[in-house]
């Protein structure tokens, strides 16, 4: 299997940031909007303290912080917009060099194990298609995370009361109150903002963080501990524009949990389906606020 650079890794990443800065200074000039700060792209947050730990930061999420729920269509849009044209750079680049999506060293697991640990050859673990055994790896490892997820989000709650007497907001991310205040008549932009946060978000951020910085980090320095813990460690102060300080210990949990699943399988699918899931989680939030 042929490799790219440690270089060419880490272009990914920066990359990926500078056309979504790209990307929603189009679309801000061609909507006619006031001109939005360029920052990293964003998950869906959660509700807080603990859930605060979702959010990642977009061009278009510090937009939202000052935009009236009325404005879900053009939030929906630049959104929309930071996060397909982060995309269609990337997919130009992984064209351009002929090069294949695999992990940019040999997984930790073998062949025969690399899915998950799974039980003896001939199981019915090892007759089910790689794709499955990926997605079941993925939300299994949701699972098991999202716990220590919200214990690190509760304590960073906690220290932000001890410190500033300041108690974390119900929903703190400006993307969850533009959906919960969002109107009937806004459906058409709350499933376009759903489906950008759901699907389009995990898929580029985990292109991002885990095969383009991690996977760079990873040929450096030939260490896969330090490179998750450097990756998700970024990854968390990345979103501070965001979120509140009180949930970077949260995002490093998710980014490690993130990065041990790619690692263990070899393929971002898994680590895709964890963070995919998360953003749908936090959604799923609004129904019961």
């Amino acid at each position: 299997m042929r490799r790219w650079h440690p270089v060419l890794y880490l272009a990914v990443f920066i990359l990926a940031l500078l056309a979504q800065m790209l990307a929603v200074g189009v679309a801000v000039s061609m909507m006619g909007l006031p001109e939005q700060p360029a920052e990293t792209i964003s998950t869906l947050p959660v509700d807080t303290p603990a859930a605060e730990a979702s959010s990642e930061s977009d061009p278009a999420d510090r937009a939202a912080a000052e935009t009236p729920a009325s404005d879900i269509r053009e939030q929906a849009l630049l959104a929309l917009a930071s996060q397909a044209g982060a995309l269609f750079i990337l997919f130009a680049l992984f064209v351009a060099t002929r090069k294949d999506l695999g992990p940019p060293c040999e997984p930790v697991a073998s062949p025969e194990s690399r899915a998950a640990s799974p039980p003896a050859p001939g199981s019915a673990w090892q007759r089910l298609p790689r794709p499955l055994r990926l997605l079941a790896i993925g939300l299994l490892g949701l699972v098991l995370t999202y716990p220590f997820a919200q214990l690190a989000g509760y304590l960073g709650a906690w220290v932000q009361y001890l410190t500033t007497g300041e108690p974390p907001g119900k929903l703190s991310h400006a993307t969850l109150q533009l959906l919960s205040e969002a109107r009937a008549d806004e459906a058409l932009w709350v499933v376009l903002l759903g489906f950008t946060v759901v699907l389009l978000v995990p898929v580029l951020e985990e292109l991002m963080y885990r095969f383009g910085l991690q996977g760079s980090i990873v040929r450096l320095t030939g260490s896969r501990g330090a490179a998750i813990l450097a990756t998700a460690s970024l990854f968390a102060l990345l979103h501070l524009g965001a979120v509140p300080a009180s949930a970077v210990p949260a995002l490093v949990v998710l980014g490690i949990g993130f990065g041990v699943v790619y690692e263990r399988t070899g393929s971002l699918t898994a680590a895709v389906v964890m963070h995919a899931g998360f953003n749908a989680l936090n959604l799923l939030t609004l129904f019961f606020i």
